[in-house]
């Protein structure tokens, strides 16, 4: 199955055990930019990458793709 781009949560079958999903519960959504990679991973894995003094970028990976969206960390006041 391909990535999708932008998950559908309309899309029953890709919400396999989240079926009293509704959109209220969500904590938040960003957008993921995917790229294809030149190698496979066979996990599930999150990782940071790009990292700076408090940004970079969290990726999933799985298969030959990986999504990420940037992030800043903010110091506690």
């Amino acid at each position: 199955m391909a990535a999708q781009s932008k998950y559908d949560p309309n899309d029953k079958a890709a919400l396999w055990g989240a079926y009293g999903y509704t959109p209220d519960k969500d904590v938040a959504r960003v957008p993921m930019k995917l790229d294809k990679l030149s190698y496979e991973v066979d996990q599930l894995t999150w990782t940071f990458v790009d990292m700076k003094n408090n940004s970079g970028r969290i990726a999933l990976t799985w298969g030959n793709t990986m999504a990420s969206t940037p992030f800043t960390a903010v110091a506690a006041k």
